[in-house]
């Protein structure tokens, strides 16, 4: 008897699993979390209990739900009421029971109504607890002993089959002695408990009398193959039906009352005489692994002074616990020197000496604990023996800027990310003191870390996504452009997003925007669950291939008079040069098919013809003649494009300084940015996507080079007016080549 017989048959009989003794066993693992830790101690639990939850399946409780979809009071047909309320509250599997250090219990069941003794499953009220745990308690998990019906986990005794005979209808069962429609019936067949039908499969409305008015249509909500409603006529001798247990075409019992499940289904159940109704079972086993929350640990980070200043540059390291301090300065409205709400901030007014030779300060990071409290969870103390060096770097760190720096991680991910916290980019949304304006700084941009030219529109659709304010207080930026991995985030990325979004509920993750720029093939869904799962709501603009993702993302952007970038597919390192450019003005960079330029950039190039100048971006080998006047064929005579390029990317590099930033038509100038050219390995390159925004919101130049300026580049630069700051973004590039760029402008650290 196949698996669809047997629910038409059987009426969804008991599927049932031995009910597990109670074990006496004591745990044999204990894992300890700090009291800081405590979110994740939750996290953990929460996430066990959500993934193992009890049957909610409401049609099977339908007849003791009123209106408003609460439980009433009494048993179903199924489930005595304690078991129905389980199910209905979404209870888990397992459950927890806080035991104090002396061994007494702090919390169970009678914390929240139930019994004492009894672990909470509530899952709602074990977050609750858990959240509240102190140093020196104890969590335990127990899983409670369950039945199957149908494969839907029961928490109580078998739904046992007690007289499987199936009645008939009578036609005074479906129709009165008046020829009307018999209510008993449509209240059953609809779920009707009270006044409101609960079914989503059998519409209330539809159930009409045939026409020899000896039985009755039903016409559902679910659709047969040619789109059309289906039916079930009903007449006198039929078999009666369960419309509480509806079945898919593989006998998979549904949720009658599910909205999104109507679609599936294929049959209802036959109706037995009784059942034997599941009584809760209050047995548990308990899980080997017991959480243990002790007092915090104190966490100092000893660094020396030359770690984060070499007397020239701040460092890496340097210039993260800059941004570190800046960024939450920023968000309470403090400046560093002055901080004392903020989460993260100098210990110290000044530089300490212990007395034995050695001087430091200490740079203090709380996390909050709630809305007006919060806990220290680690201590920078920065050390030296030189005085005068100590000093130096703590009032540079003071001010809040530096003059020379490099921005870099151990890696492109974290690259990215210290970018991200260099240009001081929060997620917010929220209302203007002054009216009734948003303050929208709700997105983040994603990339291939590996696969750069997917990534070279990503740049002027960052800079566009946000909205940002002109008060020192909406402290907004663009959105920041982080690298992913194909099928997942890297930790990197990972940590970085989770602690920006610390302060935002998951349910409030949803108005923040994560973009995918590329298609599936660079950024696969596998990904895009990762990010859903977060709680964030995730965009994709991407196609086949480089050239389609480029245009799919110039579409999103508002084409002004500054025009359009047109690069080579192949020309990676030119787009780069361009990139801060196209994020300063928001122009929209089409990536051009090597050896021909793609119907769709074409098209989207003429559309916006009548405003738009087009400038192609680097030779002939990488945008060929022929594509040019192609290019020049779609638009105006008067309004044909114009090449930047020159002999290398070096030289290309130093033709686009010195048309956008020499000539005062990017004004507002405070800095130049460093990256490797990606000669040796193109890949490096991938810096220059990270940093574009950063380079933008300095109005800054981004300029290419790994060994060596070449004589045009210097010329460009120091052409450059306003540049006080030069910041290097990513390790590699030769020392002597930042040396250079400040030494052009006299720039140093070192007032």
């Amino acid at each position: 008897m196949n698996k669809k017989k047997l629910s038409v048959v059987m009426a969804g009989a008991m599927l049932a699993t031995s009910v597990a003794p109670v074990l006496a066993a004591e745990t044999t693992e204990v894992k300890e979390y700090q009291l800081s830790d405590v979110v994740l101690l939750t996290r953990e639990i929460k996430k066990l209990m959500e993934d193992n939850k009890v049957s909610t399946n409401k049609a099977l409780i339908a007849d003791k739900l009123d209106d408003s979809m609460a439980y009433t009071s009494g048993d179903t047909r199924f489930v005595k009421e304690a078991v129905g309320k389980a199910m209905l509250a979404g209870e888990s599997v397992y459950g927890i029971i806080i035991y104090n250090a002396d061994g007494t219990v702090a919390k169970d069941a009678s914390n929240h109504s139930g019994t004492a003794g009894q672990p909470i499953y509530n899952i709602t009220n074990a977050e609750t607890d858990i959240k509240a745990m102190t140093a020196g308690q104890t969590l335990k998990v127990f899983k409670r002993d369950t039945t199957k019906f149908n494969d839907e986990v029961i928490p109580g005794t078998s739904i046992a089959v007690d007289d499987q005979t199936v009645a008939t209808y009578a036609k005074t069962d479906l129709v009165t002695v008046g020829n009307a429609l018999e209510e008993t019936f449509k209240k059953e067949a609809a779920l009707i408990a009270t006044s409101k039908a609960k079914s989503a499969i059998v519409d209330e409305t539809k159930i009409a009398i045939n026409s020899k008015k000896d039985g009755v249509i039903l016409t559902l909500r679910a659709l047969d193959e040619n789109g059309k409603n289906k039916t079930i006529e009903l007449k006198e001798g039929d078999e009666k039906l369960d419309f509480q247990l509806a079945y898919d075409a593989e006998g998979n019992l549904l949720d009658a009352t599910n909205p999104d499940e109507v679609q599936k289904f294929d049959h209802f159940g036959k109706k037995v005489n009784t059942y034997h109704t599941s009584t809760l079972l209050t047995s548990n086993t308990l899980e080997k692994t017991s959480y243990k929350v002790v007092a915090d640990k104190a966490n100092v980070e000893t660094i020396k002074a030359s770690d984060l200043y070499d007397g020239f540059a701040l460092t890496s390291k340097g210039t993260e616990l800059l941004s570190d301090l800046k960024n939450a300065a920023e968000k309470v409205d403090e400046t560093i020197a002055t901080a004392n709400n903020a989460l993260v901030k100098l210990k110290n007014a000044d530089i300490v000496d212990d007395k034995s030779g050695i001087y430091y300060f200490e740079v203090e990071y709380k996390r909050a604990t709630s809305n007006t409290t919060s806990e220290v969870y680690k201590t920078v103390k920065v050390t030296s023996t030189n005085k005068a060096e100590l000093k130096s770097l703590f009032d540079l760190i003071k001010s809040g800027e530096f003059k020379v720096g490099i921005v870099a991680g151990q890696n492109r991910y974290e690259t990215a990310v210290n970018v991200a916290k260099a240009n001081g980019a929060e997620l917010k949304i929220a209302d203007k003191s002054s009216g009734t304006d948003k303050i929208l700084n709700n997105n983040i941009v994603l990339v291939n870390g590996t696969s750069l030219v997917d990534g070279l529109a990503a740049a002027p659709l960052a800079a566009s996504l946000n909205e940002v304010g002109t008060a020192k207080s909406d402290y907004l930026r663009q959105a920041p452009i982080l690298l992913a991995k194909t099928d997942e985030l890297p930790t990197e990325t990972k940590e970085y997003i989770e602690e920006r979004a610390s302060h935002i509920s998951k349910n409030d993750r949803k108005d923040y925007v994560v973009t995918l720029v590329g298609g599936e093939s660079v950024l696969s869904e596998e990904l895009v669950k990762e990010i859903k799962d977060m709680g964030f709501t995730v965009k994709r603009l991407g196609g086949d291939n480089r050239e389609e993702t480029s245009v799919a993302v110039a579409k999103k952007l508002t084409v002004g008079t500054d025009g359009i970038f047109v690069v080579g597919g192949n020309g990676e390192a030119d787009a780069m040069s361009v990139s801060a450019v196209a994020a300063s003005k928001k122009m929209p960079i089409i990536v051009s098919k090597v050896g021909s330029i793609s119907r769709d950039a074409l098209n989207y190039i003429e559309e916006n013809a009548s405003t738009s100048k087009v400038r192609v971006i680097g030779g002939e080998k990488v945008v060929s003649k022929a594509d040019e006047e192609k290019i020049n064929k779609v638009l105006s005579k008067t309004n044909a494009a114009y090449r930047i390029a020159g002999e290398n990317r070096q030289a290309t590099n130093a033709a686009i300084i010195k048309e956008y930033y020499k000539t005062g038509e990017i004004t507002g100038t405070t800095g130049v940015v460093l990256v490797k050219d990606g000669v040796a390995k193109k890949d490096e390159l991938i810096d220059a996507l990270s940093a574009a925004n950063y380079a933008a919101s300095m109005k800054a130049p981004i300029v290419l080079a790994s060994s060596n300026l070449s004589a045009a580049q210097e010329d460009a630069i120091v052409r450059v007016n306003g540049v006080a700051k030069v910041a290097q973004v990513g390790e590699g590039a030769a020392r002597t080549v930042l040396e250079t760029i400040a030494g052009l402008f006299g720039i140093s650290n070192v007032k």
